[in-house]
């Protein structure tokens, strides 16, 4: 039943990739004529527009097809249905997601930043964090640095070399 709406998505993915082949042979046309190239970059769009609108209404007719039994020509009509009927709150509920996404990610950024700064502020109350959390193996090994007379970790990123994971730490 569902094979129906992969087979449509598929064929206007096909009818995208042959324009896609017709704009790669039209490049001389289009750079001789504008009109040419805004029609080119106007069927491109709509063709991807129109994936992504069967993509969305595919999705939801999936659902409906598993939640109720529906055929999927039902579900699908169905589905773009709902879609008009619920258009206000499905973009209230994306812009709402949306913001506590993006609310998230700065959060998450933020506290990452204000614990690197206060594991630098205060070295003392963080002597050895991978020590600490009962990782052996990621320690890494000193090694000096000859310019400054610095004691580097034994790899760039911190992270254990083959030599340690297999053979132990040399400490």
């Amino acid at each position: 039943q569902c094979s129906l709406g992969s087979f449509i998505v598929a064929v206007v993915q096909f009818v995208r990739a042959v324009m896609e082949y017709v704009d790669k042979k039209t490049k001389k046309a289009q750079a001789a004529n504008p009109i040419v190239k805004f029609f080119m970059c106007c069927i491109k769009y709509c063709l991807w527009y129109l994936e992504k609108v069967l993509k969305y209404i595919n999705r939801n007719a999936y659902i409906l097809v598993a939640v109720k039994g529906y055929s999927y020509c039902y579900s699908a009509l169905q589905a773009i249905k709902l879609i008009i009927l619920n258009m206000l709150r499905i973009a209230a509920v994306n812009t709402v997601g949306d913001f506590l996404t993006w609310l998230g990610k700065i959060v998450i950024t933020g506290a990452c930043a204000l614990g690197a700064f206060f594991m630098y502020a205060r070295p003392a109350a963080f002597p050895n964090p991978t020590r600490a959390y009962g990782f052996p193996a990621f320690r890494p090994r000193p090694r000096p640095c000859p310019a400054k007379g610095m004691v580097l970790p034994d790899t760039d990123c911190g992270a254990p070399t083959h030599d340690t994971l297999v053979h132990g730490s040399k400490d």
